[in-house]
């Protein structure tokens, strides 16, 4: 619901009712809601927002995150990398500038459900990427912002 720009939803039902690897929830001039679902294997690939914070909250299953430059390569080529591991109800807030990588562990028994909110706008408001592939396709939307602002 949506009245003199206030938005109100329900984010952890509509996060755990997702099943779409990104569905952008909320979008307003200078923030950005989404809900993710993550396949057992599934991952964000290496991400980089040099501008932009973005936070994260476990609905279901658990996510692991790894930081660093080498984020998304497997040991022992993952030198520098910090993984941080969150459950449900966990929080986690990436810092712009930094390197991070999400997956839901090839073992789980469930599909990792997760809220995410960026501190500007990336992905065209109503965005549904299915899969992982259809988000690497949209890379170039997130360029083109960037570019016409300025930014990268």
């Amino acid at each position: 619901m949506s009245a003199n720009g206030v938005a109100a939803l329900d984010l952890r039902a509509a996060t755990l009712c997702n099943e779409a690897f990104r569905r952008v929830l909320d979008t307003s001039l200078s923030l950005q809601t989404a809900a993710m679902a993550l396949l057992p294997g599934e991952n964000t690939g290496v991400e980089l927002h040099r501008d932009v914070e973005q936070r994260f909250y476990v609905h279901q299953g658990t996510a692991c995150f790894r930081f660093g430059e080498n984020a998304g390569r497997a040991p022992p080529d993952d030198v520098g990398v910090t993984r941080i591991d969150v459950g449900v109800g966990g929080y986690l807030r990436v810092p712009r500038g930094t390197h991070h990588y999400v997956e839901c562990a090839a073992n789980a028994r469930e599909t990792l459900k997760l809220e995410t909110c960026y501190s500007e706008v990336m992905h065209a408001p109503g965005t549904v990427h299915e899969r992982m592939a259809d988000a690497a396709r949209e890379k170039e939307f997130r360029h083109s912002v960037a570019s016409a602002a300025g930014g990268t």
